[in-house]
């Protein structure tokens, strides 16, 4: 029996997930390290999962939590209990990559930025750490994407 060869959308889907994954460790690496974005691409660029990952998304989301971090953690600190400092750091680089994807993506919806961050985090993070990123970001998106939330919120009333 032969396999379906998957849909484009389907190999599209793959390759933003790895370039997610991607781009938390480079961020997780940065937050580390400090290394310049032309430094994490260049090191990145010779990952073996590299060529499974969409390269213009990896880069668009680790340039985007590199330039507008300060504001991307002031967009987190109303639902956070913590300074976001004091957040692990893959945890702390997932958020930041979260609220980057939920702000300069809004082709992507919002569940599929959820659902892909707890489910890094629960590969890369401590255990449990998913709970705390779930609930962090299921009432961070609604602020981020108020249309899609009302959107949503009107069609749950409908059902």
């Amino acid at each position: 029996m032969s396999r379906k060869k998957p849909t484009d959308e389907q190999l599209a889907n793959q390759r933003r997930h790895m370039a997610r994954r991607l781009a938390l460790q480079a961020i997780y690496q940065w937050q580390i390290t400090g290394h310049s974005l032309n430094e994490l691409m260049a090191q990145f660029s010779r990952d073996q999962d590299y060529p499974k990952a969409d390269p213009d998304y990896f880069r668009s989301l680790v340039a985007g939590v590199l330039d507008n971090q300060p504001d991307i953690d002031e967009k987190l600190k109303p639902f956070l209990p913590r300074d976001i400092e004091l957040v692990d750091a893959i945890e702390r680089a997932m958020l930041r990559l979260a609220v980057e994807e939920f702000s300069s993506h809004p082709e992507t919806p919002y569940r599929v930025v959820l659902n892909e961050a707890i489910d890094l985090v629960k590969l890369f993070g401590a255990v449990g750490a998913h709970r705390f990123i779930n609930g962090v970001l299921e009432k961070l998106w609604r602020d981020l994407r108020p249309l899609e939330a009302k959107a949503q919120l009107s069609g749950r009333s409908a059902s």
